[in-house]
């Protein structure tokens, strides 16, 4: 990621209107916004602070929290019920009782702070809905906030000229690319590992379906009464955000999938395989171990699913799986059958 500006649409019509929407409309980026509660949870816990994994236990049950405004209760998409869930399935799912619970549980300043050194630049209350992502921002805002993380913490400051030349071709103005470590690399690693996931299994998977087979991660958003649709996803060189509103704030009757998706999928397909053909890399201090999803834990040889979370090297779980104890004559039939299921697939290769 280098931070320029690469392409930029700011309406249907050039001709109709010159309102560039990109830079110039606010509007609230709903689930867009959940990648950067979890980025303040991952901080916390390089900073020492904080002991959040992407496999850590979260209630998804309903909350109710007391303002100022008095009590607010959020629901999930279609009046989903959730018990405890990882924290991984929290962002994939987009489970927004359960990011109000982490976004109260890692403070609201702190996921400010986390947001500003990340991009956004827009006025933020510390509410418990801004979790939700209830203020605004404008795409471009949205796109560079998106870029520090995808970029392993490195924040770009917005520069879309990259110089100014006279008819003959000499320079009358060059710009200076402006950039800064603002969150540490693993942090955002594991936010890219956990949208990743919201492509794979999650809310964004219609991106797979669509034929995005390259590495990619991204989160949809989707506002109250449909008024805005969002997708916001990035390869390993490339960010792109895509808004779909109206310019009343009325409804459009679209979800981040149903519509924003569509038209990312639709650009990022037409630029590869410059928008991505390797993995994200892993940095330094991150570890990737075999745990049980069900229960958070290393799995066992009696553990029926197997998945490949990604840890802070210190965060690694101790303790094998709980749900799922190894048991002697368990471990030798289950090596026995692995041992033939190999052997037949070998022979099929």
């Amino acid at each position: 990621h280098t931070g320029e500006l690469t392409a930029m649409v700011g309406g249907r019509d050039y001709g109709k209107t010159q309102f560039n929407r990109a830079v110039d409309a606010r509007r609230q980026p709903g689930s867009a916004f959940k990648p950067f509660v979890l980025l303040a949870a991952m901080e916390q816990a390089v900073g020492g602070k904080g002991e959040t994994t992407l496999a850590s236990r979260i209630s998804g049950e309903p909350v109710s929290v007391e303002t100022d405004t008095g009590n607010w209760t959020p629901s999930n998409s279609q009046g989903m019920e959730y018990g405890v869930i990882s924290v991984r399935r929290m962002i994939e799912e987009s489970v927004n009782t359960a990011v109000v619970r982490l976004a109260l549980d890692v403070g609201l300043p702190e996921v400010i702070a986390t947001a500003r050194a990340a991009g956004i630049e827009s006025p933020v209350s510390p509410v418990p809905s801004l979790s939700l992502g209830s203020f605004e921002v404008t795409p471009v805002e949205l796109a560079y906030a998106y870029a520090t993380i995808a970029s392993g913490g490195t924040r770009f400051h917005p520069f879309p000229l990259l110089a100014v030349t006279d008819s003959k071709g000499n320079p009358i103005r060059e710009e200076t690319l402006v950039r800064e470590q603002a969150v540490d690399a693993r942090a955002a690693y594991l936010v890219t590992n956990s949208l990743e996931g919201a492509l794979d299994r999650g809310t964004g998977n219609p991106v797979r379906l669509y034929g995005i087979d390259f590495p990619a991660a991204g989160k949809t958003g989707t506002t109250d009464d449909y008024r805005d649709s969002w997708f916001a996803g990035y390869t390993p060189n490339l960010v792109c955000v895509v808004w779909v509103g109206r310019d009343s704030g009325g409804t459009t009757g679209l979800t981040g999938a149903s519509g924003a998706l569509r038209i990312w999928t639709k650009f990022m397909k037409s630029v590869y395989p410059a928008g991505g053909q390797y993995a994200f890399a892993v940095p330094q201090g991150i570890t990737i171990a075999e745990i049980d999803p069900e229960s958070g834990f290393l799995t066992t040889s009696a553990c029926p699913v197997s998945f490949p979370e990604a840890f802070l090297e210190d965060l690694v779980p101790k303790e094998t799986c709980p749900l799922h104890p190894s048991h002697p004559i368990v471990d030798t039939v289950r090596k026995g059958w692995r041992g033939l299921r190999d052997f037949f697939e070998s022979l099929f290769r």
